[in-house]
């Protein structure tokens, strides 16, 4: 009965001591920052503009002799907007329906990207838990999913004219570099995507390519 016991105790301590180990491989993280989409080849007055990246994510290190070794998954959403003035008067043909864009009017592009990351994490002067500074160059890779919108907005209330949905494939190599501690992590990072056509109307589309530029901060267990 004694060795028994000390058999569960034995076994218990090691699961116990197993599932700490796990957890304290696991991140989660949100990255913020400045994006800048193009798409490359459009001939509408939506080419390029300015906007804001949000990534949430979760990684883990899969392999115990190779600690630097991180695979995740990931999910960019970014968001881009613009207000029509009078220089920027166009026509959007959608099919067989052709659409003025004029003064007053907006246009948004969202984009999803979900994607799953491979990175190597490379730490400088780290203590036994691991904690220090550290770089971390990996890639990205997944889909990219669009929406272009176009109508009027006044006060909160809007109208649409157009709403276009399309999706490619996409590769997004990135760099980030941090502090990593035993409980939390934080940096800075950029990135490069690039991915294939998205077609939204007879004039909006073509090859898309996003900047990005910000910094994260997260959790570890």
């Amino acid at each position: 009965m004694r060795k028994f016991e000390c058999m569960v105790l034995l076994t218990s301590a090691l699961l116990a001591a197993g599932s700490q180990a796990a957890r304290a491989e696991v991140e989660f993280s949100v990255g913020v920052g400045y994006g800048h989409v193009s798409l490359d080849g459009s001939g509408g007055v939506f080419d390029e503009r300015d906007g804001l990246r949000l990534e949430p994510r979760v990684s883990f290190n899969p392999v115990d002799a190779a600690p630097q070794l991180r695979l995740g998954f990931g999910l960019g959403i970014s968001g881009y907007s613009h207000d029509v003035d009078g220089d920027d008067d166009g026509v959007i043909e959608v099919d067989d329906d052709t659409f003025i864009i004029g003064a007053n009017d907006v246009e948004t592009l969202t984009l999803l990207t979900p994607e799953f990351q491979l990175s190597w994490r490379q730490t400088f002067a780290a203590d036994d838990e691991g904690r220090g500074w550290f770089v971390e160059p990996g890639v990205g890779v997944g889909a990219v999913v669009g929406q272009y919108w176009f109508g009027s907005s006044w006060w909160g209330w809007t109208d649409t004219d157009v709403s276009e949905w399309d999706a490619t494939i996409s590769a997004r190599p990135f760099l980030r570099a941090g502090y990593q501690s035993h409980r939390w992590l934080a940096g800075l990072e950029a990135s490069y995507l690039f991915g294939g056509s998205l077609a939204f109307t007879d004039d909006i589309g073509g090859d898309v390519r996003e900047w990005y530029v910000g910094g994260f901060f997260g959790g570890r267990w």
